[in-house]
């Protein structure tokens, strides 16, 4: 279940900062899972796995003529799309923890002032 969280009276700027901290704190964690169920989607999504499917569905289709030429044209898109996924989920990475480290130094910065 969801709890539904209300937020206090705003007395202090204080209180601002500590629920925009905490926010972004919980940014963090779900970017995280997002990367963490990326990556398991980009580890499924092989070449190997591509050319299973693949090669259980030709086994059930009737091939017309030009078959060779739309096996070569499929091998070349799961090849193609491959590529593609592991540098978006390269580039979404490099992104999360750009953000992850920008925001580990305001944390610093807005501790170190409460302290």
């Amino acid at each position: 279940m969801i709890k539904k969280l209300m937020m206090k009276k705003i007395k202090q700027i204080k209180d601002i900062q500590y629920e925009k901290m905490r926010l972004q704190l919980k940014q963090i964690e779900l970017e995280k899972q997002i990367s963490k169920k990326w990556d398991t989607l980009k580890s499924g999504f092989t070449f190997k796995n591509i050319n299973a499917e693949k090669s259980e569905s030709s086994f059930q289709e009737k091939h017309a003529d030009g078959s060779f030429l739309n096996t070569i044209i499929s091998f070349g898109a799961g090849y193609l799309s491959r590529h593609l996924s592991q540098k978006a989920g390269q580039q979404l990475e490099i992104t999360l923890q750009k953000g992850a480290s920008k925001l580990a130094q305001k944390l610093k910065t807005v501790l170190r002032k409460r302290n």
